[in-house]
């Protein structure tokens, strides 16, 4: 666990500043970096924040003398941005973690084992969305001076004293939530670090920790969560600080805290100056993340020293549900594909900008976007596409191509799979086919013998042989793109009326199944039989003796049936011995007619590779948007991947922690009392409702209503907008419909 990716556990960050009137700051980072020498598994990242080219040079030096890297980030003349300096370091930084460190800040002699200690206890290299707080008590001027005159051992024992005995004097407050936050390093850069719209002293943190904790949701929200209380006197547990805390008081109950010592206040400039500004900024970003969760843009990995070109508009919802990914693309640039007039204009737009290479989501999707594929496909200009993969919840990340233009399905890239890992894949199929996970929506399961009966009632098809057809969209890429020989949608439904017109109507049955997202069947013979829309697909493909489709990724799940399979597109998953290709009618029938078999090694071999090697997998909350057409499009809003391959040498695995504490737990501490009070006294919702927030622990859910795309739907300028935009990139389309 301590050198996941093969450095050390933690990157602790201290960003600085100094200026003629800060030069304490120097003293205070040797202290610190003197007292870093020997900790194990932890390395330091200095971030130097625009201080002038003298001092830049002193902290320089001081960083080379403890062997502690050394990092510029250039602000020279602009307002301090603290939280932007931490974020440039967790772009440099190499561990798994990264904690945030004050250069004001003292720890005593045993700190960062307790850190390291708490991180192995959470599991945090493997539960990204975990972190904590570390508290902090804030000494006076008397109790500084007292505290560096004791024992340094005895000093943190007499602090602790001094604030449960609540002594005067000592201790100017105790902030058990503070800037010092230990996160995942991946999860910190997804989230997209501290928000730019801040500057200046104040409440960055707090949004942070914000968005932090609606991801991590161990507590419940605190009544009149948005209120900013200003301290953390109150055992009143309300306002969003007293939850806050609570993600650092458990650090505290491992005696994990840090001393501030006093120091002359600078006189007020900007820095301090943006203060009330940033307060009211805090509440109306905390509300809107609470309402969108959408925040700022991820943080790339600069370590990787690439820049790719993300084909899409910045924002665009697609790239807001694969931020996990964003930031293994090192710095990237956005920028549609209708931005480009020609392919020389592309071409020099990548040189000019440093591009070295080009991220597409679905290649095919437009006709501009594909020229720009075949160009970099064709000139060997590197590139990945990302797209769904035929797995239940699987995408993938492809360097090659996209489906059947891709070389990653090639036979040599899995033939040499052998031994316990197909006995894992055959455990794996029986478990996704017994929970009945799928691609698309479906109902409940019925099971292939009560799904007979049912049709049998209705239907009278007995004991007939079943062949299946599941329908996929007629605007789908695959159909567009890759038909192959057999000519296009219209043309299989054509197919398909000839093969039942050609079956024994007493030998087979012919069962279809329009795709889920489809408001209308497709026009096929009469004698073709619908399905129940919701039909499950699995107790289709566990009643059908063979399978008729055109590309489907049907057809890799029936592979998982043992169901033959003969498909008239070109497919990615063609297999001699598993599936057959057919051209034209005639061997569609002959497919039919003889006997086929699956060779199930080959499936094993074929899935273990697709799962353990090529496909990522991620969970996604989806909503479903009605077009102009009245179909419907599914549209992703969010990705939580479990697993990512392809971006790295070596695949990298997530797991979540949404356990949460329970209410009457001792981890409430002194807010215990008003939490059950709070309690008792609602008796339609729970603590984590209030504000209309349904607590952070619901921060992931899938939306499942539709959202109405229509043209009839839109506001006048919506639809001028779009029809204006349909003129700019698809002329012919524009008048073509213009003339319906």
């Amino acid at each position: 666990m301590e050198n996941v990716n093969g450095y050390e556990l933690l990157s602790v960050i201290i960003p600085v500043r100094v200026s003629s009137d800060r030069e304490y700051v120097l003293s205070n980072l040797k202290r610190q970096l003197a007292e870093a020498n020997g900790v194990k598994l932890v390395n330091f990242l200095v971030v130097d924040s625009g201080s002038n080219e003298h001092y830049s040079k002193i902290i320089k030096s001081i960083c080379k003398s403890h062997n502690v890297t050394y990092l510029f980030h250039d602000t020279r003349g602009e307002t301090l941005a603290i939280g932007a300096a931490r974020d440039f370091g967790a772009q440099y930084a190499m561990s798994d973690i990264v904690m945030f460190m004050d250069v004001d800040l003292v720890w005593d002699s045993t700190f960062y084992e307790k850190v390291v200690d708490e991180i192995r206890l959470r599991k945090m290299t493997e539960y990204i969305n975990s972190f904590f707080l570390v508290p902090c008590f804030y000494l006076s001027e008397n109790g500084s001076t007292e505290f560096l005159e004791i024992d340094r051992k005895l000093a943190f024992f007499q602090v602790r004293r001094w604030h449960e005995y609540q002594t005067f004097g000592k201790i100017d407050s105790y902030a058990p939530s503070t800037s010092v936050a230990v996160v995942n390093r991946a999860h910190y850069l997804t989230l997209g670090g501290h928000r730019k719209e801040f500057y200046g002293h104040g409440c960055e943190d707090f949004e942070l920790i914000h968005r932090l904790a609606a991801n991590f949701p161990k507590f419940s929200r605190p009544k009149n969560y948005y209120l900013n209380k200003g301290n953390y006197e109150s055992i009143e547990y309300e306002g969003f600080r007293t939850l806050f805390g609570l993600y650092g008081e458990i650090a505290m109950r491992s005696s994990l805290f840090l001393i501030h010592i006093w120091h002359p206040r600078p006189n007020k400039g900007a820095y301090h100056g943006s203060m009330h500004r940033n307060k009211k900024l805090l509440t109306d970003l905390m509300m809107k993340y609470d309402q969108d969760k959408i925040g700022p843009s991820p943080l790339a990995d600069l370590n990787l020293k690439k820049k790719t070109l993300i084909l899409g508009v910045k924002g665009d919802q697609s790239w807001l549900s694969i931020r996990q990914i964003l930031p293994y693309l090192g710095e990237v640039e956005y920028r549609s594909e209708f931005t480009f007039n020609s392919t020389e204009e592309f071409k020099n737009f990548l040189v000019g900008n440093n591009i070295v290479r080009l991220f597409f989501w679905n290649p095919y999707g437009n006709e501009t976007r594909l020229q720009l594929y075949k160009w970099a496909k064709n000139s060997n200009f590197p590139f990945i596409v990302f797209e769904r993969g035929a797995l239940p919840d699987s995408w993938f990340i492809d360097e090659t191509g996209f489906n059947a233009d891709s070389s990653k399905y090639h036979h040599q890239n899995w033939q040499h799979i052998q031994g316990d890992v197909l006995d894992e894949t055959s455990f794996y199929i029986d478990n996704l086919i017994e929970c009945g996970n799928t691609l698309e929506a479906n109902g409940a399961r019925l099971g292939k013998e009560l799904l007979r009966e049912n049709l049998d009632k209705q239907y009278r098809i007995g004991n007939k042989k079943v062949l299946f057809i599941p329908f996929q969209r007629p605007s789908d890429t695959v159909i567009k793109y890759f038909s192959g020989d057999i000519g296009g949608y219209a043309q299989f439904c054509e197919l398909v009326t000839n093969v039942q017109r050609k079956l024994d109507p007493n030998e087979w049955v012919v069962l279809a199944k329009k795709h889920p997202l489809e408001t209308q069947r497709p026009i096929v013979g009469s004698e073709v039989i619908f399905v129940e829309d919701d039909t499950h697909i699995y107790d289709l493909l566990s009643l059908a003796d063979k399978t008729l489709l055109m590309n489907s990724g049907v057809g890799v799940l029936a592979m998982l049936f043992k169901t033959p399979v003969c498909y008239v597109s070109d497919s990615f998953y063609g297999i001699e011995g598993v599936n057959k290709k057919a051209s034209n009618l005639d061997e569609v029938m002959t497919f039919i007619n003889e006997p086929q078999s699956v060779d199930w090694q080959k499936v094993l071999q074929f899935v273990a590779y697709l799962k353990n090697d090529f496909y990522s997998f991620a969970s996604a909350s989806t909503y479903l948007r009605k077009e102009d057409d009245g179909s419907l499009r599914s549209i992703t809003e969010k990705l939580n991947f479990t697993e990512i391959k392809q971006l790295t040498s070596s695949p990298l695995f997530f797991q979540y922690d949404f356990t949460e504490v329970p209410w009457n737990s001792k981890a409430y501490g002194e807010f215990l009392p008003s939490v059950i009070h709070t309690l008792k006294n609602k008796n339609t919702s729970s603590v984590n409702q209030t504000d209309g927030n349904h607590g952070a622990s619901q921060s992931v859910i899938t939306n499942k209503k539709i959202k109405d795309n229509s043209l009839k739907s839109r506001s006048f300028k919506q639809r001028l907008e779009r029809k204006s935009l349909k003129l700019i990139r698809e002329p012919l389309n524009f008048f073509r419909d213009a003339i319906r």
